[in-house]
C-alpha cells in the first residue's frame, strides 16, 4: 500500500521520542476504529495538536503547556474540540507510557 509506505519513510525520521512519534504509534494500534474516527483523530492531530507538540519530547510536555493550548481553542468557542483533543492527547500519553516512553499522563 504506498500509503503504509509513505508513512513508514515518514516515521524513520522522526525522533523516537517525540509527540508525533507516539501518536502515530498510537493511531497504528487502532485498527477498530471506523475511517470516519480514524479521520477525526488524524484531523485534530495535524490541524490543532501537532502545529503545538509534534516536535517536543513526550516527557517535556507539562500539564501546563497542554492547559494553556486547550485554553486556546476554547476561547475559539471550540469547546468540544479541545475536549476530543484532550483525550486525544491523553491516549498518546497512555500509549506512551505502556511502552516505556513516559511516566506519567499530565
Amino acid at each position: 500500500d504506498p500509503q503504509n509506505h509513505i508513512q513508514q519513510e515518514s516515521e524513520k525520521h522522526l525522533d523516537k521520542n517525540s509527540f508525533k512519534h507516539w501518536a502515530t504509534a498510537c493511531l497504528a494500534t487502532k485498527t477498530n476504529l471506523t475511517q470516519k474516527t480514524q479521520y477525526g483523530f488524524q484531523s485534530r492531530l495535524d490541524n490543532y495538536i501537532y502545529p503545538k507538540f509534534a516536535d517536543c519530547n513526550i516527557n517535556d510536555i507539562s500539564s501546563k503547556s497542554i492547559l494553556d493550548f486547550l485554553k486556546g481553542i476554547e476561547n475559539k468557542g471550540l469547546y468540544e474540540t479541545a475536549k476530543r483533543c484532550k483525550g486525544i492527547m491523553s491516549q498518546v500519553f497512555r500509549h506512551g507510557i505502556m511502552n516505556g516512553a513516559c511516566a506519567n499522563d499530565p
